[in-house]
């Protein structure tokens, strides 16, 4: 009899993040924004102007990808770009006010899965975010102290 492999937490929390990242681009397909593209824009929306390697500190986007993505969403009048007046180098990234109308669209969609999901688990969506908070952030924190021991 062949024993079973261990399960592993990390492996489910990628599977949730990617099924998240699919549903995130069925709601962004009408508006022609990909998962990947509303975070950016959540995150200028959370954040106000940001340059791309501080987008990217926060997103976990790779910074090639993040450029591109930051030209389409500039292409399409979603984001803005501007000099960023403490460095001449950079440039600071703002999210549009059509921008922020087509993540509002974006975010009604959302709302009504974490709504349902809260009312299906009989879990506060509240309580919910926080908890995923934390547990980001403890294996955010815990993985880097063992990625530096491998």
């Amino acid at each position: 009899m062949t024993e079973q492999p261990r399960r592993s937490l990390l492996y489910e929390v990628w599977l949730l993040s990617t099924s998240i990242q699919m549903i995130l681009d069925r709601l962004g397909a009408p508006l022609q924004i990909s998962a990947d593209e509303t975070a950016v824009l959540a995150t200028l929306r959370f954040n106000g102007g940001l340059s791309q390697k501080k987008i990217s500190e926060l997103t976990s986007l790779r910074r090639s990808t993040l450029s591109m993505m930051l030209g389409r969403l500039e292409k399409s009048g979603l984001a803005s770009k501007a000099k960023n007046p403490a460095d001449a180098r950079s440039r600071i990234f703002s999210i549009t006010e059509e921008g922020g109308r087509s993540l509002e669209r974006l975010v009604e969609g959302i709302f009504r899965i974490e709504d349902a999901y809260a009312e299906q688990s009989g879990i506060a969506a509240l309580t919910s975010i926080e908890e995923v908070q934390r547990m980001r952030e403890r294996i955010l924190r815990i993985g880097e102290e063992q990625v530096g021991k491998a």
